[in-house]
């Protein structure tokens, strides 16, 4: 697994639950959700030289910088928009 959580328990050694059911973007969020999301900016803060060096010692820090990163947002594109598929089954 390559989430989040699982990201930061594997190189931090912390776990950090994250709440249940679907945010509200436009309401506040509890006191339990902004301390939950406070964890993960701080783990996030921590994780990234972590990470950054780990590309290095795979020796994919160019790939990943070089054609990863600008798909980035092509894929978020597409996800948005979606995908028409011409198949037949």
């Amino acid at each position: 697994k390559h989430d989040l959580e699982t990201l930061i328990e594997e190189y931090l050694g912390i776990q950090i639950k994250v709440p249940e059911g679907q945010g509200d973007l436009f309401g506040a969020a509890s006191e339990a959700d902004q301390k939950t999301n406070a964890q993960f900016v701080e783990a996030i803060f921590d994780i990234y030289p972590i990470l950054v060096k780990r590309l290095d010692e795979l020796k994919v820090a160019k790939p990943y910088y070089d054609l990863d990163l600008p798909l980035l947002n092509v894929l978020a594109k597409m996800e948005l928009v979606g995908v028409n598929l011409d198949t037949e089954f």
